[in-house]
This record gives C-alpha cells, sequence and structure tokens, in this order.
C-alpha cells in the first residue's frame, strides 16, 4: 500500500509539472497582447487592435485568450485597471476623477461603480483603508 501511493504520487506530480508547462506555453504566446494591455491602461484599448497584435480575427483571439488565460480580454483588462487604480488610490493622494482617467475610464461614476463591485468598496473608502500615507514634504 505505501509504495503504490509513493508511485501514484511521483505520477501525479508528473502529472501536474506537464498541465502547468502546458499552461505556460499557451499563455506565454499572449505575452505581446498582456504587455500591450498592461503599456495602454489609459487608453481605448479595442479587441481588434488586441487581436491584431496576434494576428488573428477578434472572434477567434478572444475564443484564444479566453482558454489560455481563463477569462475574457475585457475582464481581463477591466482587472488590470482595477489592480492598478488600488495601486495609485493606495499610493497617491490624486483625486478619484484623475485615478479613474489615468486607468482609462473617462467617466468617474462609472470607474467608481465598477470598482465598487470589482474590489468590494468604494475608491474612496478603498483608499481610506489601504493608503499608505507618506510623509508630506516641508
Amino acid at each position: 500500500d505505501s509504495i503504490l501511493r509513493r508511485l501514484l504520487a511521483r505520477f501525479l506530480d508528473y502529472l501536474d509539472m506537464k498541465t502547468l508547462e502546458r499552461r505556460q506555453d499557451r499563455t506565454s504566446r499572449f505575452t505581446p497582447v498582456l504587455e500591450y494591455i498592461d503599456a495602454h491602461l489609459a487608453d481605448s484599448i479595442s479587441l481588434d487592435t488586441l487581436a491584431g497584435i496576434m494576428h488573428l480575427s477578434s472572434t477567434h483571439f478572444a475564443e484564444a485568450f479566453a482558454a489560455a488565460l481563463g477569462i475574457s480580454p475585457r475582464r481581463y483588462i477591466n482587472r488590470r485597471r482595477m489592480e492598478a487604480a488600488q495601486h495609485l488610490l493606495e499610493t497617491t493622494e490624486a483625486p478619484v476623477k484623475t485615478v479613474a482617467a489615468q486607468v482609462g475610464y473617462t467617466d468617474p461614476f462609472y470607474f467608481a461603480r465598477l470598482f465598487t463591485r470589482m474590489v468590494g468598496a468604494a475608491p474612496t473608502a478603498y483608499r481610506t483603508v489601504h493608503a499608505h500615507r507618506l510623509p508630506r514634504p516641508s
């Protein structure tokens, strides 16, 4: 029984490594797209632009992206924007309207609703709890 468990454990570890390698292969082909998204969070990012980077149709790109990363391109962009917004709210005193613009939202009210839904707190409440207070210059 003990020997069988050891053999199974090695086999399962091998399968887990192979699964991880396949997943990394699938996601690594999207590296140029992910880098583009990070570099252009403040800009309007269209599905056509992202698909063009990969030389795919928009439909095929969206399906391949979701299959590889487990999330749609639009949701991924929104998630990255919210992560960037969280960082800005934690480390700057910029008004919420400015933070919204810096992460690609022209409507601060829409940004606040989306932030609240995705993060679980309104931007101002999030800042109050999570802000890293930096010393004020004298």
